[in-house]
């Protein structure tokens, strides 16, 4: 583990870092270029290098580096997956209920993305509140998780697109090639009965935007 600060610089960093001919490589958050292209460089000098990024979704993170200023090709090159996490509300395992088709609000879950299938074959809870939970319904949090695999044909795009990078045509892409988003790993998580719905729209955004 390296803190950067004081004289040593990130330049000084990697080149301390491939010295030791490490397998795997975590950089802190890529805030700034400088961050970005210190993963990339190890990246590309074949070291499994693990790094994290504030964007909205995995597809987002493309063109969120691209505007940081790395080059597309080297975004194509340099990375694998793209691995994105929300966090969602669980439901008390001690005091859920399930909730009666009488209920369930099927407009709601069908704008969300579900189709009427689905929402007939879930198994749908709502929160009751206990000691357990404190009255509140809920108890910790789950992760919903969207993986933006670089496919051959994903990596064409992303140099493809030169300067336009555009994330809306990635997500289709790899949408079609069965990339579940974020807001479908909720709603599975909805329909197991492991959360509620208004807990999933709360975390993630619609496919639609």
């Amino acid at each position: 583990q390296i803190k950067i600060g004081g004289p040593l610089r990130f330049d000084d960093a990697v080149r301390a870092i491939l010295r030791h001919d490490p397998d795997i490589v975590m950089v802190g958050e890529m805030r700034d270029l400088e961050t970005a292209e210190t993963a990339i460089k190890l990246a590309n000098t074949g070291h499994l290098t693990f790094s994290t990024l504030h964007t909205n979704d995995a597809p987002s993170a493309v063109s969120r580096l691209y505007k940081m200023g790395v080059e597309p090709f080297l975004i194509a090159n340099a990375i694998n997956i793209i691995v994105a996490q929300r966090l969602v509300r669980t439901l008390c395992k001690q005091c859920k209920a399930p909730v009666d088709n009488s209920e369930i609000e099927y407009e709601a879950y069908l704008h969300a993305g579900m189709t009427q299938e689905q929402v007939d074959g879930a198994t749908l809870c709502k929160p009751v509140g206990c000691d357990v939970c404190e009255g509140s319904g809920f108890k910790g949090r789950a992760g919903v998780h969207e993986a933006l695999v670089f496919t051959a044909d994903i990596k064409r795009l992303i140099v493809a697109a030169g300067d336009t990078v555009d994330e809306e045509v990635i997500r289709e892409a790899a949408v079609a090639q069965g990339m579940m988003t974020l807001r479908q790993s909720g709603l599975a998580r909805a329909v197991a009965g492991e959360t509620t719905l208004d807990a999933v729209l709360a975390a993630t955004m619609t496919d639609e935007d």
